[in-house]
C-alpha cells in the first residue's frame, strides 16, 4: 500500500505534501527531523498529519502527489481537507 499525505505546521502556517510506502515510519522521520529534504527537517516536531489517501501501487501515489503539488494552492488543499471531514 502507498500513501499520499499532507502535513501541516501551524507555527509557520505551511503544508507539506508527500508520498510513501510506509506511512508510520515516514511520519516518525518527519517528527524526528530525519527527512531527506530540508523543508520539514528544519521544523522538527512541528508537523501534524492532516490528510491521507491510499493507493495500491507506487505509480498512482506519485501521480496523485504531483497532481496536488502542481495546484500549488492553499485553497485547493483546504478543499481536500474539508471534503474528508
Amino acid at each position: 500500500m502507498y500513501y499520499v499525505y499532507i502535513l501541516y505546521n501551524a507555527r509557520i502556517d505551511r503544508h507539506y505534501i508527500g508520498y510513501t510506502g510506509n506511512l508510520e515510519q515516514r511520519l516518525a522521520d518527519h517528527k524526528r527531523g530525519k527527512s531527506k529534504g530540508q523543508y520539514t527537517k528544519n521544523q522538527r516536531g512541528q508537523w501534524n498529519l492532516v490528510y491521507v489517501e491510499k493507493y495500491s501501487n507506487e505509480q498512482e501515489a506519485i501521480q496523485r502527489e504531483q497532481q496536488i503539488k502542481v495546484k500549488k494552492s492553499r485553497k485547493y488543499i483546504l478543499q481536500l481537507l474539508k471534503k474528508r471531514q
